[in-house]
């Protein structure tokens, strides 16, 4: 377990790139949020008619956008969440809605995510396989020098 983790530190410095690249995909659609949406949710207003409290994720704020997006991102009830903004006070056709939110998922989670933990795969196995080839190399050489002291005691 210590081994694994101690990897995965020595992988994160490889995955600063992707990460920027999923967050830059979640800030590109907290903009577009916040320019379809921003401040057409009016929190506690449809009481009863939307999940409990699913009416504070909202695009009315850049800090609200980013929490919206990034429970979209983790996959976190992204339908109920969409639900939220067919009751908004404008772009509130269910086309739109349903698109913007099935894009986010699909290019934040399907692509995004995927490409994030492919790299941290990728770079967790070569890091493993480095480290086993010079262990390995280290073994082979000790062992050459072991039988070249034999060979060399051997002869008189």
């Amino acid at each position: 377990f210590r081994d694994v983790v101690r990897r995965s530190a020595d992988v994160m410095p490889a995955l600063r790139g992707p990460i920027i690249l999923v967050l830059t995909t979640m800030h590109v659609f907290v903009y577009l949020g916040m320019a379809l949406w921003g401040g057409a949710v009016q929190v506690g207003k449809h009481f009863g008619e939307i999940t409990y409290l699913y009416d504070l994720n909202n695009f009315n704020s850049y800090a609200e956008g980013a929490v919206t997006m990034f429970q979209v991102l983790v996959v976190n009830d992204w339908h109920a969440i969409a639900e939220v903004f067919l009751f908004a006070d404008r772009c509130s056709h269910p086309v739109i809605v349903n698109a913007f939110f099935v894009l986010a998922n699909l290019i934040g989670v399907s692509i995004m995510l995927n490409v994030l933990t492919a790299f941290f795969v990728e770079t967790f196995v070569t890091k493993l396989d480095d480290a086993q080839s010079g262990q390995a190399e280290s073994t082979t050489t000790v062992q050459k020098d072991r039988d070249f002291t034999i060979m060399a005691t051997d002869k008189p």
